[in-house]
């Protein structure tokens, strides 16, 4: 709920960018979305909000994070360990 509110916070003078959130989780959450698809949709559309970027890793499935390279902070996404994510 906190990220949320990050989130609405930085759009609120744009809410077309936080309804594209609030789809993307949607259909992540539904299943309509797999893992690395967020993963590239959350990162094109954050890709300068750093913050709000690295947030989003909490809602990541264990074994997929968002790292940011350079000092241009361009996101990309990797799955650090697929045999991680089964416990």
């Amino acid at each position: 709920e906190e990220y949320l509110e990050r989130v609405k916070h930085h759009f609120v003078h744009d809410p077309s960018v936080l309804n594209e959130f609030m789809a993307i989780m949607h259909e992540f959450i539904t299943g309509l979305s797999d893992t690395v698809d967020v993963m590239e949709r959350v990162s094109n559309l954050f890709q300068f909000y750093t913050d709000l970027l690295i947030g989003f890793n909490q809602f990541l499935p264990r074994g997929y994070k968002i790292h940011l390279i350079s000092m241009r902070h361009i996101p990309y996404y990797v799955c650090e360990d697929p045999s991680a994510a089964s416990d």
